[in-house]
């Protein structure tokens, strides 16, 4: 389950982006490389500052690194990984959903144009018309 949230997350910035090169460059620069740092895979989430904390409940990572854990290393029932699936698969579902409202055939329709403002155009999004 956690790397069909992972397509998901990249489905969903591949959506917005121009070339596949962007798409790969987004995720990992913007999305995957953060997460693996800020979700408890890199170093035990008890040892960080809360802000981490808080934020590492919102990425897929942190709830596949709890469920496998639970499971493998602290030995518990299979059971215990009922809850992370489930997170998992909800926020899947939600991905997706944003992808599929996201993408539009239409290169040049890709993303709304006050949403572009945000910087990523150059690298990513294009505005109505343009090939950026």
């Amino acid at each position: 389950m956690g790397i069909v949230a992972f397509f998901a997350v990249v489905l969903m910035i591949g959506s917005v982006c121009k070339t596949e090169e962007a798409t790969s460059g987004v995720a990992n620069a913007i999305i995957i490389v953060p997460m693996a740092f800020l979700s408890g895979s890199s170093f035990l989430l008890d040892q960080a500052p809360e802000w981490i904390r808080s934020v590492s409940g919102f990425m897929p990572l942190k709830h596949m690194n709890d469920g496998v854990s639970a499971f493998l290393v602290n030995g518990h029932a299979p059971g215990a990984m009922v809850v992370p699936l489930l997170v998992l698969a909800g926020f899947t579902a939600l991905t997706t959903l944003v992808a599929a409202k996201l993408f539009n055939w239409e290169a040049g329709r890709r993303w709304p144009a006050r949403l572009a403002q945000v910087g990523l155009q150059r690298y990513c999004l294009t505005s109505r018309g343009s090939q950026g």
